[in-house]
């Protein structure tokens, strides 16, 4: 590691940094080396920081809070997820057949879903526009020919599917706005509406029953964002969270734009600050990290 020692650490870090470093000689961090080691990243990346006026010791408590998922986790959680809506849609009377399911433009999370659960996956099961189209519909004058419309008018209950929530805002959003959708629809039925997601916050769950308390959320692991720095000092809180303010405003901050789709939603602490960050697969293709670190 650097020069400084690693007994200066919070137990709790010392602990969970060699519970990560056993992860990753196993489960690699996509773009490693082979056979390099945790320690070795950590110390360069430290006297990096130091050599740039930044705090690198703050950087091994920020690390020893993550929360790291394989692609073994992640296979597990969507698993899960998809037992656990299975009972969900049994509960109500409804099945995966019977069901619709809806997911953001351009993702395969409904397929996930299906893959995981070894549903048979058919096309038709999946609404071919998102919440978004779909409210956009409701409310114009043509709605009545709208084939995707009326297909939806038809099917009781909708499933919109995500791989995680961490501030809950997208995910609120969304869901209010199929709920907004199918209470405009002619078709006199009682409707579900279902949230579907492997990994969510407990701040993402709170805000998104409040703003849609007819959704009905399943999920398959709750981060509680407030546990990961409990552990540590006030000290030390103080220390990471300066560490990613400034890291924020000098590295981050400067280079973004609304094209970027990887910076997109990026703030000091996390996505949307929600204290949480998913690296997404297209930027790890061996595997995702995911972080929750609560800094306030």
């Amino acid at each position: 590691m650097t020069s400084w020692k690693k007994d200066d650490l919070p137990p709790a870090i010392k602990t969970a940094l060699e519970g990560l470093g056993r992860t990753t000689a196993l489960y690699p961090y996509a773009g490693w080396a082979e056979g390099e080691q945790l320690d070795s990243r950590l110390g360069r990346a430290a006297n990096w920081l130091k050599a740039n006026e930044l705090d690198g010791e703050a950087l091994y408590v920020l690390v020893g809070a993550l929360r790291y998922l394989t692609t073994a986790d992640w296979d597990k959680l969507w698993r899960d997820v998809a037992q656990r809506l299975k009972a969900q849609l049994s509960m109500i009377g409804a099945s995966v057949v019977s069901a619709r399911f809806v997911q953001a433009p351009g993702e395969g999370h409904v397929e996930s879903l299906f893959t995981h659960g070894e549903w048979q996956y058919r096309h038709s099961c999946l609404c071919p526009v998102d919440a978004d189209r779909l409210l956009q519909m409701a409310l114009s004058e043509e709605a009545a020919s709208w084939t995707d419309l009326r297909e939806m008018d038809s099917t009781p209950v909708w499933v919109h599917v995500w791989d995680q929530s961490l501030s809950g805002k997208t995910m609120a959003t969304q869901l209010k706005r199929l709920h907004m959708c199918q209470a405009i629809l002619p078709t006199a039925s009682e409707r579900r509406l279902i949230g579907a997601c492997p990994v969510v916050t407990k701040e993402a769950l709170d805000r998104v029953r409040e703003s849609c308390p007819a959704a009905d959320i399943v999920y398959a692991l709750q981060i509680d964002t407030a546990e990961n720095l409990r552990c540590v000092l006030d000290e030390w809180r103080n220390r990471v969270r300066d560490l990613c303010e400034a890291f924020y405003e000098r590295y981050i901050a400067p280079y973004q734009t609304e094209l970027d789709r990887d910076l997109r939603g990026v703030e000091a602490f996390g996505y949307k600050n929600s204290y949480a960050l998913v690296l997404p697969p297209w930027q790890l293709p061996k595997q995702r990290a995911t972080s929750a670190v609560v800094l306030q």
